[in-house]
């Protein structure tokens, strides 16, 4: 026998309705049980802060490409070339636009797993998570780096990853 389900995710919970039987399950989000669940796969306890001692010259290079010109002083504007400026603007932009992306990636990565955990045997959750390898750059991913577990190695890693940041970064001197 066939069951066919209608998965709707509301304001207070999930409900689980069976169209063939006419029943229907109500998860509520408010359970303690399934909020210690949630609270337990995915809080907050992956993010380590790890000191990465950068000198003031890594320091500026990592900013400038993560920020861009707000990271200068007038001072330092001034004394800039309108190309290099443009250049820092771009270099921010592209970086910007590649964090987003892997941004996207984590979060997906996170709810294919919760959504797997979830529903276990749904087929449609299978598909979904099967074919979750996309991103929009027209969706902005407002999540901070501390609820998705990553900590500033791993930002630096992907900047240098991205090009953002040269190859040699950790062994720069002032």
């Amino acid at each position: 026998m066939k069951t066919n389900k209608v998965i709707t995710a509301a304001q207070s919970g999930i409900c689980i309705n069976y169209t063939d039987t006419n029943k229907h399950f109500f998860i509520n989000y408010e359970q303690e049980q399934l909020s210690n669940q949630i609270e337990k796969n995915y809080s907050h306890k992956n993010y380590q802060e790890l000191n990465v001692n950068l000198n003031p010259h890594q320091i500026k290079m990592y900013r400038l490409a993560l920020y861009g010109i707000e990271t200068l002083s007038e001072k330092e504007i001034i004394h800039l070339s309108p190309i290099d400026r443009l250049n820092i603007k771009h270099k921010q932009e592209i970086t910007q636009k590649m964090i987003n992306r892997w941004k996207q990636q984590v979060t997906q990565s996170k709810m294919n797993s919760f959504l797997s955990k979830l529903f276990p045997n749904s087929k449609f959750i299978e598909e979904i998570v099967e074919d979750s390898d996309y991103y929009c750059d027209g969706l902005i991913n407002y999540l901070s780096f501390k609820e998705l577990g990553i900590n500033h190695k791993n930002i630096i890693d992907k900047m240098i990853e991205f090009k953002s940041l040269p190859d040699n970064f950790y062994q720069l001197k002032n």
